[in-house]
């Protein structure tokens, strides 16, 4: 946990360093990811880097080139290139379509997530109720029973005490060509199986 207003992330790195810390683990967004690794250069640091899916943004491996490495495993509950799903085709069709993007990316890959689960809910509210407003909305929402959208993300569940949707995730690495390979299985923490993939 840096402190908030700390630009220059060196010391702090220096202090891990001296701890002997083999892992550094991380809520923090792409440009200070990418300002850890610059620190961690700068003293010939070299550790595994773990963090959320929000370690990469838009800019991360632009601004990243040279410093990511192969040092990134992040918590995602993102569906991946590799993974081929539904979900994760359809994901590429509107990159290729509208263009915002010019290949996968998780900032985008967020957004398709909140249009998928909102048009579906507007649908459903819709069908279930002859309306669509906040009440029929969250109704139809709290109707989602392990929802599958394609393997984009995880199957989703809302109720009228948890709006949580999953908390089901992997590790996966994240690679200086912007690619990602997951390295295990998707789990709930605390409660599921994990599990290694093979040759990774």
């Amino acid at each position: 946990e840096f402190p908030p207003r700390t630009i220059d992330l060196t010391v702090e790195m220096l202090h891990l360093k001296d701890k002997g810390a083999e892992y550094v683990f991380t809520q923090i967004l792409g440009s200070n990811m990418v300002e850890a690794f610059k620190a961690a250069d700068r003293i010939k640091y070299d550790p595994l880097f773990i963090g959320t899916w929000t370690a990469t943004d838009v800019n991360f491996f632009k601004i990243g080139k040279g410093f990511i490495r192969d040092r990134l495993r992040m918590q995602s509950m993102a569906g991946l290139p590799s993974d081929g799903t539904p979900g994760v085709k359809l994901m590429e069709e509107l990159i290729k379509r509208y263009k915002s993007v010019d290949r996968y990316d998780l900032c985008y890959w967020e957004g398709v997530v909140i249009a998928m689960i909102m048009e579906r809910s507007f649908l459903r509210a819709h069908e279930k109720f002859g309306k669509i407003n906040p009440e029929t909305i969250n109704k139809a929402l709290q109707s989602f029973e392990n929802e599958d959208f394609g393997g984009l993300f995880p199957n989703v569940t809302y109720t009228e005490k948890n709006h949580e949707g999953s908390f089901t995730g992997r590790i996966v690495a994240v690679h200086e060509n912007g690619n990602f390979t997951p390295l295990t299985n998707f789990f709930v923490p605390g409660k599921g199986e994990i599990k290694l993939l093979k040759g990774k």
